[in-house]
């Protein structure tokens, strides 16, 4: 499990001086972004919408709906806006325009128009979503006969019911106890009669007595019916319950069901069921942006205007299945890595140069280093992803562009030791050639401007991102494909994946032991305050060898890492301690490689340690550290 606030500190370490690149000094203006967006879409005189039907208002959806909002939202055509229609309206209202739409807007990609539209005004070519919601009971008109548990949809839909499906053993139960005729039953919202039907497909019904047969919204159930008169019937709309029919359905409501993705009812026992329910204990949009406000210190100056939570990360903690404010907490965190690994770019911009796009790649020298080939590959299979049509799509979606945002923040660290290292050479070009930072631009401009993941989850920042390099933007013919060509160590040898492996595993404990010393809390009341550099003179980190098989040049780069004193050893008889050092971590990383952290302490608080603190692992560590067959 990735701890992203010990990564957002890493990060905080290592940002800009200048408030110009601060993470909260530019916030608010990137989220507000979306506003001249929206502004400009809508002038478009032939915009095609994406119509979204809601039982309610949008500001207390609940984060569940919303979820399956956004999937739409990632799966829209780039030219779409999209437009909220209320089904539970019967009635014109005055008041059309979207509560807190100055807050909701910027969870989306694509432009969310300002007003509603009620369902009576839509075409008849508009179908609202459905879908399997809650369990009701239904009688007879005489009450003698009754199904308690019969699977239904949104209680604004129950008018469009025209029967009632159940199983064969059921169906035979009733037809006795009914003295051998097919019984009807009641629909309870209209009091219209509801027709028996066997169904054929029991995985339909499931551990319930029934389900409701709505053949306008799902066409299996036309089959049903059989005249051309009935068939017609089918496929005429009827209109949306009033509240008082809506009344009546909650009364008969016994109990609330999940749908899986294909809008099929879901129950325990469905084994094809791939719904999963989300974790946290905020169930609506509004209670998330109620509890947000505490942390509103996370992402804004006191003299901001707007302190409302960032559209990304309210976007990114709803896509994440986990509707929490620990979760809201980590999704900031992501959304700040990724911001200062733009800034690499954004305070060097001086130093890229602007290629046309008829610059040909091909005929420059490429020179890649091992963490360049690593992190390209890793973005390659994130973009040869499919792109979530589902929740359990999008979890698995999700899961890995936080491993990708992890490397890459890896990789940003490992590029800023390169520039401190090669501060003067790492920015050297000439006509034929790319200098250095060029290389490291090429990869990460594309990244930052082209990943589908970044757009999905953190679209304002991405479109930032897009408008702030443009003008220095690195377009090279046949970039993307010759870089696979020209990539150097490419990963056709295992050896090669190993040795990226290594020190990616380096660099990550290395930054870990960096942030253990400094040991700054994650605060949300207040802010961050970052411990001096010169606390690290009393601290030195030791990585043991014990086959000597890390390249020199890793060695330097992750010497430059951190203000940390760090050694190389093939033996801890080589470490030089002075007065009382102590080792007060340690981490094994392979067989033969370990890293240790040592703290320079006085006499008293030598007396104090106790000595059987993790004398197990000081065991283990021992006992390998010495095991010469490693």
């Amino acid at each position: 499990m990735v701890n992203w606030q010990t990564l957002f500190m890493v990060s905080l370490r290592r940002q800009g001086s200048s408030s110009r690149y601060r993470y909260k000094f530019n916030m608010e203006n990137i989220t507000h972004q979306v506003f001249p967006r929206c502004k400009q879409a809508f002038k478009k005189t032939n915009l095609s919408y994406e119509y979204c039907d809601l039982e309610g208002v949008l500001y207390n959806i609940s984060l569940t709906d919303l979820q399956k909002l956004l999937l739409r939202d990632i799966n829209a055509l780039r030219e779409h806006a999209f437009k909220i229609v209320r089904t539970d309206l019967t009635q014109k209202s005055s008041k059309k325009r979207i509560q807190h739409w100055e807050r909701i807007a910027p969870m989306f990609d694509h432009p969310l128009s300002l007003y509603e539209k009620l369902f009576s005004e839509m075409d008849e070519d508009f179908k609202p979503s459905f879908e399997w919601q809650q369990l009701i009971r239904v009688r007879c008109k005489d009450d003698k006969l009754k199904l308690q548990r019969v699977i239904w949809p949104k209680s604004i839909f129950s008018n469009f019911c025209r029967g009632i499906g159940v199983k064969k053993s059921t169906y035979d139960r009733l037809l006795e106890q009914n003295n051998g005729e097919v019984p009807m039953f009641v629909n309870p919202a209209n009091a219209k009669p509801l027709p028996l039907f066997q169904v054929s497909d029991e995985a339909m019904i499931g551990e319930f007595d029934g389900i409701g047969i709505f053949p306008y919204f799902v066409d299996k159930h036309r089959e049903f019916f059989v005249t051309e008169v009935d068939k017609l019937k089918t496929k005429i709309a009827s209109p949306l319950c009033t509240l008082n029919e809506r009344k009546r359905i909650e009364k008969a409501n016994a109990g609330r069901i999940l749908a899986n993705e294909e809008g099929k009812p879901f129950y325990l026992d469905a084994n094809s069921a791939t719904t999963r329910i989300a974790d946290g204990n905020v169930v609506t949009l509004k209670q998330l942006l109620e509890r947000s406000v505490s942390h509103k210190t996370l992402w804004s100056k006191q003299s901001n205007k707007d302190r409302t939570c960032p559209g990304d990360i309210l976007r990114a903690t709803i896509l994440s299945n986990d509707f929490s404010i620990r979760q809201l907490r980590a999704e900031f965190c992501k959304n700040f890595i990724l911001y200062n690994i733009f800034t690499i770019l954004q305070r060097n911009k001086k130093s890229i140069r602007s290629f046309s796009g008829n610059d040909n790649a091909p005929s420059f020298q490429f020179s890649w280093n091992v963490w360049d080939s690593y992190i390209w590959k890793q973005y390659q299979e994130t973009e040869s992803m499919k792109i979530p049509t589902d929740q359990a799509s999008l979890i698995n979606y999700k899961t890995k562009y936080d491993s990708f945002l992890h490397d890459l923040q890896t990789y940003s660290a490992l590029v800023i030791s390169e520039m401190k290292w090669n501060q003067f050479s790492i920015f050297q070009n000439d006509e034929t050639t790319l200098s250095r930072f060029e290389h490291i631009t090429l990869i990460l401009q594309t990244v930052l401007t082209k990943s589908k993941m970044i757009r999905i989850f953190q679209p304002n920042l991405y479109k930032f991102m897009q408008d702030d390099l443009r003008p220095t933007l690195m377009e090279l013919v046949g970039f993307t494909e010759s870089i696979n060509a020209t990539i150097e160590p490419g990963f056709a040898n295992e050896q090669s994946l190993q040795s990226a492996n290594g020190l990616k595993k380096l660099a990550n404990q290395l930054l870990y032991f960096e942030q253990k010393i400094y040991g700054e809390k994650f605060r949300v009341n207040r802010p961050i305050q970052l411990r001096p550099i010169t606390l690290s003179a009393n601290y030195k980190i030791v990585i043991l060898d014990k086959k000597n098989a890390i390249p020199e040049i890793f060695q330097t780069l992750l010497k430059f890492m951190t203000q940390i004193t760090t050694y190389f050893v093939k033996d801890l008889s080589e470490v030089e301690l002075h007065g009382h050092m102590h080792c007060i971590d340690k981490k094994m990383l392979d067989k033969s490689k370990f890293m240790y952290l040592y703290e320079e302490k006085s006499n008293e608080e030598v007396k104090a340690a106790s000595p059987q603190k993790e004398k197990i692992v000081d065991n283990i560590i021992g006992l390998l550290s010495n095991d010469e067959e490693h």
